[in-house]
């Protein structure tokens, strides 16, 4: 019994070596779990069209219209449907001639109308046209807006290894020239000129940033959305590949035919030429007669004295009406200021044909400059990388020093930058060449039932 303590120990230091390791080792399995990693996906020019045309509030604009127009134009229908008018009046009279009160319900019902509801049903649906036409404007400028700024920041982002090989090269060959200058080695003038050469590279090396961040600011606007996910590499690359192919196989002519088929100017004018159209009609049709079929009841109203009594009754009235309204030669006016407008439309369409033919000229020829440089900044990024290549086995065998190895791969990176810059610049050439021509290979407009329905 003297020892029951030591017993009551022993099994407490027991359990606590079976139990507390297990639990110490369960819970450290709790808490040293790693936390859920979530890849975004990477974000390419189609994704950015399709973010675009879904946040654009200049596109959201453009449906509201179609919106306003369609409403606008099913009002104007609204005299074909039956209209009704309903008259109460109340009355005291100090003899009691007229009755406490009378009603008067008409109803009325247009048959036909030469230049009535539906001539100016007409008129109004060619506003739903163009804001239709409007809608595929603004999505081709959308489209262009977002290719190009998609570009630009895709370009400027891979720009950053060779600034960070400029800014290592351009110290390297100062602290040389330094140490130069510090032997009497260099006249002032030659201090001087590198002093201004690195200057010069590191201005280039701090503004990075501010071209970066401004050319995302653009691309963020054309999307209306802060980019989060990163710019997919190869989708890009491909399309800059694809894009150069097509820019080496048809000629100026093959584009102004294009633009001619696909500017949605041009069919925004169309549909201003018919609207002035059926308004020249419109005007013209006015001095035709309307015939409507009328209903008349009116209760209340005054008859005959019968036995000194007034006599208050009810009756039902129906009828046809014609009416035939001449204003004197008002209308004939407006149907000339009408045909008069027609032949202004048709000059300001010849006017955009004009207009686009040489914008579409414009750009063929300046993509087709970009081009011939490109071919020249190909040679220059071969030669800049057999030049890098055999600096690096002088230096191998002591031949320069690390210094102009430096130099040599910076300019080797600064090469391919300018032949990837000038790369995008011709793409973003090639596809502001398509836009000219209203996106012929714009998909939503080929395959949707617009064009058709417009004769568009």
């Amino acid at each position: 019994m003297r020892n029951y303590p030591l017993y009551i120990c022993a099994l407490f230091c027991l359990a606590s070596m079976l139990f507390f390791p297990c639990y110490s080792y369960t819970k450290s399995r709790k808490t040293l779990r790693l936390p859920k990693v979530i890849l975004k996906p990477s974000f390419g020019l189609d994704n950015a069209v399709e973010t675009a045309y879904q946040n654009r509030s200049s596109l959201a604009a453009r449906k509201h219209r179609i919106r306003v127009a369609k409403n606008n134009a099913l009002a104007q229908l609204s005299g074909y449907l039956p209209q009704a008018h309903v008259r109460t009046v109340l009355t005291k009279s100090v003899q009691s001639v007229f009755p406490p009160s009378q009603t008067q319900i008409d109803f009325s019902q247009l048959l036909l109308n030469f230049a009535g509801p539906i001539g100016e049903y007409l008129i109004a649906r060619q506003d739903t046209h163009i804001a239709e036409i409007g809608e595929l404007l603004e999505q081709d400028l959308i489209r262009f807006q977002v290719e190009s700024g998609f570009l630009d920041f895709w370009n400027i982002t891979h720009k950053e290894k060779t600034i960070a090989l400029l800014e290592q090269a351009a110290e390297k060959q100062f602290q040389k020239a330094h140490n130069q200058d510090r032997v009497g080695l260099l006249s002032i003038t030659q201090w001087h000129d590198e002093k201004a050469l690195f200057a010069e590279d590191m201005s280039t090396v701090l503004s990075y940033e501010d071209e970066r961040n401004r050319k995302q600011a653009i691309f963020e606007h054309a999307i209306e959305q802060t980019l989060l996910p990163p710019l997919h590499t190869q989708s890009t690359l491909n399309f800059l590949s694809d894009a150069l192919e097509d820019a080496a196989i048809h000629s100026v002519d093959y584009y102004q035919v294009q633009a001619m088929q696909h500017r949605k100017e041009l069919g925004i004018k169309d549909q201003e030429i018919i609207q002035e159209e059926y308004r020249k009609d419109f005007f013209e049709r006015s001095y035709l007669p309307s015939v409507s079929l009328f209903t008349t009841i009116n209760n209340g109203q005054i008859s005959t004295f019968i036995d000194g009594q007034n006599a208050i009754k009810t009756f039902w009235q129906v009828g046809f009406s014609v009416d035939w309204d001449f204003d004197g030669l008002g209308n004939a006016h407006r149907a000339s200021a009408a045909d008069a407008a027609v032949t202004a439309k048709m000059m300001e369409k010849y006017d955009v044909i004009n207009t686009i033919n040489l914008e579409v000229q414009t750009t063929f020829y300046e993509r087709q400059e970009l081009r011939k440089q490109l071919d020249a900044a190909k040679v220059r990024l071969e030669e800049s990388e057999s030049t890098y290549r055999l600096q690096k086995k002088q230096y191998e065998i002591g031949d320069i020093s690390a210094v102009a190895l430096a130099a040599a791969e910076q300019a080797w990176e600064q090469a391919q930058f300018d032949f990837q810059d000038l790369k995008v610049k011709t793409v973003i050439k090639e596809r502001e060449l398509q836009f000219r021509c209203g996106y012929p290979d714009n998909d939503y407009i080929n395959n949707g039932n617009l064009k058709s329905r417009l004769g568009y």
